[in-house]
């Protein structure tokens, strides 16, 4: 529904569309239709204003037309072709270079049309028309302006910071998704767990000091205390009879003996006070920027479905030669992280700054190759499982990629489909992997 007349539409109007986008996105509007990031300033762009805004605007639909210079008999015709939106507006913001439709104007035409229309003046900053004018004359004010920069992280308006600088566009990201709850509740699920199993691995420790009282005692004849046996743990890590307790993944038991929570509860379990610490930095890293790329409910999706694939991949690759041996460490559900980020990069790539994409892929590619370099050189390090949560992640983060806020978000449905899909296909790799290691 582009007018013809705004092909040449000049670098005052487009900027000044922009500008009334993100007013109504500082007052908690979201997008209700979808512009590339190369006309988002040209075309009539569709959003929608919540009852509950911070500016008082009337809430519902509000389309933004660019027009650089409109005849009435145009816009009239224009006008005569909302219907075709999929989405009747309540308000029509007229953003123009000049201020050729007066005020007058735009109420007759308002009230023939049944909807409240505003004019907006690149030219002298003014707004008039519909009596909403006065509040969106704000948007002008230093003050507004000064806000507006921290609106939305994909957008640029000259003038505010570029948000093609990666810098300016990760600011704009941590203020339009604040905070990353998931991550902080997945470093403490993990760190509890460490906490639990400290008890039962001293008490092991105690009881095998007891048994030789030659180191025991110390040459004084006395039983090995607590502190003794804690710090056999710092120094040794958890015993394997601990970690096969708490669910560690163990080929002889995760498909020996059908227990396939062991695929996910092994994630949240760690051998020793540096596998955790490394695991929960990375994870710390890289959950800051996924969880605001994916939004919570997909982050956490990309976790978990990784670290399960990445167990899986560990009983096919690394467990199934010693079939009791423990397996466990989020690493693998972290190396999904990795992956994930990759293919929302690559599936997004227009949405985020050249820099970050680049950014994205060099890290993804250097994390990986260093990691899988320092598996295959130390023997304790499951290299099967990294792989496993690398892809199985790369694949989650392709099918639960999303443009990012305030752009439409894709229904829950869709994204809830993509996940038992995604588990529907891990349930078979599992099958299929038990199948031929009990063979």
């Amino acid at each position: 529904m582009t007018p013809q007349a705004d092909a040449n539409l000049s670098k005052i109007t487009v900027e000044t569309s922009a500008l009334v986008q993100h007013f109504l996105l500082l007052q908690g509007a979201k997008y209700a239709s979808r512009a590339s990031e190369a006309d988002w300033k040209r075309v009539p762009v569709l959003l929608q204003v919540p009852p509950d805004n911070a500016g008082a605007l009337p809430p519902g639909a509000w389309l933004i037309l660019p027009w650089e210079a409109p005849s009435i008999d145009q816009f009239h015709a224009w006008l005569q072709r909302l219907p075709e939106l999929p989405v009747k507006p309540r308000v029509l913001v007229l953003v123009m270079a000049a201020p050729v439709l007066r005020t007058a104007v735009l109420a007759t035409l308002a009230a023939e049309f049944g909807l409240e229309i505003v004019g907006i003046s690149s030219v002298d900053q003014a707004a008039y028309g519909a009596r909403i004018a006065e509040r969106l004359q704000a948007m002008f004010e230093p003050e507004t302006l000064a806000q507006l920069q921290k609106v939305n992280p994909l957008e640029h308006l000259q003038g505010l910071g570029d948000s093609r600088n990666p810098d300016v566009f990760f600011d704009r990201l941590r203020h339009t998704e604040r905070g990353t709850p998931v991550t902080q509740v997945l470093i403490a699920l993990n760190a509890l767990v460490f906490l639990v199993m400290i008890a039962p691995a001293v008490t092991l420790f105690q009881q095998a000091l007891a048994a030789q009282p030659e180191v025991a005692s110390l040459g004084h004849g006395q039983s090995p205390d607590l502190l003794t046996a804690f710090f056999a743990f710092v120094q040794n890590g958890f015993p394997v009879p601990v970690l096969k307790q708490f669910g560690a993944n163990v080929a002889a038991l995760t498909s020996g003996q059908h227990q396939a929570w062991r695929l996910l509860v092994c994630t949240f379990i760690h051998a020793n006070l540096l596998h955790i610490a490394m695991n929960m930095w990375v994870l710390r890293s890289l959950g800051q920027t996924a969880e605001r790329f994916f939004g919570r409910v997909a982050f956490a999706s990309v976790y978990l479905l990784a670290g399960i694939g990445g167990s899986i991949a560990s009983l096919a690759f690394t467990l199934r030669a010693s079939p009791n041996m423990p397996s466990v460490g989020a690493s693998g559900a972290v190396f999904g992280l990795m992956g994930g980020l990759l293919g929302f990069a690559l599936s997004r790539r227009h949405a985020v700054p050249r820099e970050v994409f680049r950014g994205l892929v060099r890290s993804a590619v250097t994390f990986t190759a260093l990691n899988l370099a320092l598996g295959s050189a130390v023997a304790s390090i499951d290299n099967g499982a990294h792989i496993g949560g690398l892809i199985t992640g790369f694949l989650a983060g392709l099918l639960l990629s999303r443009d990012l806020p305030p752009a439409p978000q894709p229904p829950l449905w869709r994204r809830l489909t993509v996940i038992a899909c995604m588990i529907a296909l891990l349930a078979v790799c599992f099958y299929l992997v038990s199948n031929r290691m009990l063979a």
